[in-house]
């Protein structure tokens, strides 16, 4: 039930409410000589128990095979990551609210509590993050095998390579274990261009036979 109260006495006042949720009620004041009239409206519904996500990011990168009905997410990073990724999220309802909780460590578990507008209801997303196996064989690597530049990388990424390496596969993967780029080097030097791939953190796997070499990268 809507109640109002005019400034001036006497002055009409005329009140429609709301038939249904959700739904509006009006308020329309007349002044006394009916030379000015001014309308209220009230928008009325009901509160919101939606607790789901509409996006859910690592590092800016919506997660792959992300649905808002699903609430558990596994995400491989490659072998020798060391910076945590950090989760960012979208509630699907702008009333609602989200806590993130990052992982600790790696391997580790990020958590993202999404409470409703009505302050009950809850839903938890889980993100479990794994590193991938470490097939680098250390005692066939020498320093000079490899050597990437420039890094920070602005439009192309440049990867000249020992001898020993032309026929690897050379794969860009991104922080959240994403494959951005996958080629085979034929020759000793290796291009890629990185104009169309967003800036942020990536690993460069170089792997033939036994022999699996990482590097990190940045894309400004």
């Amino acid at each position: 039930m809507i109640g109002a109260t005019t400034n001036i006495e006497g002055a009409y006042l005329s009140i429609t409410s709301a038939s249904e949720l959700p739904g509006t009620a009006t308020i329309v004041v007349t002044s006394i000589d009916s030379s000015e009239v001014n309308t209220y409206s009230i928008f009325f519904r009901e509160i919101s128990i939606d607790a789901t996500l509409s996006n859910l990011s690592v590092e800016g990168e919506t997660i792959e095979g992300f649905s808002s009905e699903v609430t558990q997410y596994e995400v491989v990073l490659p072998a020798g990551t060391v910076l945590i990724p950090v989760i960012t999220a979208v509630t699907s309802d702008r009333n609602a609210s989200r806590a993130i909780t990052q992982a600790p460590q790696l391997p580790g578990e990020a958590l993202v509590v999404v409470t409703a507008e009505d302050g009950e209801t809850t839903l938890t997303y889980t993100i479990n993050f794994t590193l991938m196996e470490d097939e680098t064989s250390l005692p066939t690597l020498s320093p000079n095998m490899v050597s990437i530049f420039p890094n920070p990388i602005v439009s192309s990424l440049n990867i000249h390579l020992s001898n020993d390496l032309i026929g690897a596969e050379v794969k860009v993967i991104s922080i959240i274990g994403r494959v951005v780029s996958h080629t085979l080097a034929t020759e000793r030097t290796v291009s890629i261009g990185m104009d169309n791939i967003p800036s942020g953190i990536y690993i460069v796997s170089i792997r033939k036979d036994e022999i699996t070499i990482s590097k990190r990268v940045t894309k400004r």
